[in-house]
């Protein structure tokens, strides 16, 4: 699949989402205004997406070629681990040293942590935990990436969009059934209609991309539509529609507008999505995301004595605090992308979706 810049601006845009959400205070304009989109639900729609589109483009091209599909099977998961399972298990050997310093259930629990199934941990204590607290999307994740695959894989050639489309269904539905149910938006069953629309785009993308052409105009009316159901709602004013929803059909629409207008030179996409500083912190945005919530409780201490030794006590201590902390969470996710992810990334060649064929060889006459 060709690399798009623009998708790691998004990535950037999601992840800074979740900073705002997680450090700022509820009743700051910040808070309030970063809340109409919430990136975890970005990221939703980003995974189902790009792990579709890598799906069915092998599928294709296995089944040109007669290759077999659980060389494919075993491929993915393959490199699956080695995309996320390093500096994941890497961030909770730490969390379980100086959990007991933070008073977090790790050691308690450690195993919904270490098999991804924490959201199921948070739904079961009706709390979240702390520093620990966003690794339930990851475990959603997770679990999306281990069923995912034999249902794009291994079913006939039109199944994947009845799946797609259940899918998508079935994710609404668990939104309005654990509507008020605590902790309802964080079962995984619950993330299934974002997972889902990125899929459909994929899929459309991948098998029919007249689609996507097609569908845009009406695509851009829905969007304009959701995205002033999300400011009805952040202005007070509620609606019966989820917000994981609204999110998701308006990123499907930034998404299919980036593919329709490639290779074109248009201003949103190539100075704001395409910025460098934006695509940047997309390719770390793993390790921005992994780290961003127990970094502040190491370093916060340390931090605010420094500042009130050398500060004094007129500046905006939270603001200037949470810019010391953003600059120590971007060097800590580079450091940790150049020195651990990107050389066990480096791996990845060793296992390719479709062994390439062998070049015919040239004959050469005998003397």
């Amino acid at each position: 699949m060709n690399y798009i810049k623009q998708l790691d601006g998004i990535r950037a845009i999601a992840v800074m989402l979740v900073i705002i959400a997680h450090w700022m205070p509820q009743d700051s304009l910040l808070y309030r205004y970063g809340d109409l989109f919430n990136g975890v639900d970005i990221f939703f729609v980003l995974s189902g997406f790009l792990i579709t589109r890598i799906l069915l483009e092998n599928r294709r091209q296995a089944e040109r070629s007669g290759s077999g599909k659980g060389q494919l099977l075993k491929v993915f998961f393959i490199r699956r681990v080695l995309r996320i399972f390093p500096a994941y298990y890497a961030a909770l050997l730490l969390l379980f040293l100086i959990g007991p310093i933070w008073n977090t259930g790790i050691r308690d629990n450690w195993g919904y942590f270490v098999s991804y199934t924490a959201n199921f941990y948070f739904v079961k204590r009706q709390a979240w935990d702390g520093m620990l607290s966003h690794l339930w999307s990851l475990s959603v994740e997770e679990q999306f990436y281990l069923l995912w695959p034999w249902l794009m894989l291994l079913p006939g050639k039109r199944t994947p969009l009845c799946i797609i489309l259940t899918f998508i269904l079935l994710g609404e539905a668990a939104q309005y059934y654990f509507w008020n149910a605590p902790m309802g938006d964080i079962r995984t069953i619950s993330c299934f209609d974002g997972l889902g629309m990125g899929a459909l785009l994929a899929y459309a993308a991948v098998e029919k991309p007249a689609w996507l052409k097609q569908a845009y105009p009406y695509a851009s009316v829905l969007a304009l539509l959701c995205f002033l159901l999300q400011m009805a709602r952040i202005t007070g004013n509620s609606f019966f529609i989820p917000s994981r929803t609204l999110t998701a059909v308006c990123t499907v629409w930034l998404i299919t507008a980036i593919l329709l207008y490639e290779g074109r030179r248009v201003i949103f996409f190539d100075f704001i999505l395409g910025n460098p500083a934006l695509v940047f912190m997309g390719k770390i945005s793993y390790g921005i995301y992994l780290y961003h919530n127990f970094l502040p409780y190491l370093t916060g201490g340390l931090l605010r004595y420094f500042n009130a030794k050398f500060l004094g006590e007129t500046y905006p201590a939270l603001y200037v605090l949470h810019f010391e902390n953003f600059c120590l969470l971007l060097l800590t996710s580079y450091a940790s992308w150049r020195l651990f992810e990107k050389p066990i990334l480096k791996l990845k060649r060793g296992f390719d979706y479709i062994s390439p064929l062998p070049k015919p060889q040239t004959a050469v006459a005998q003397p």
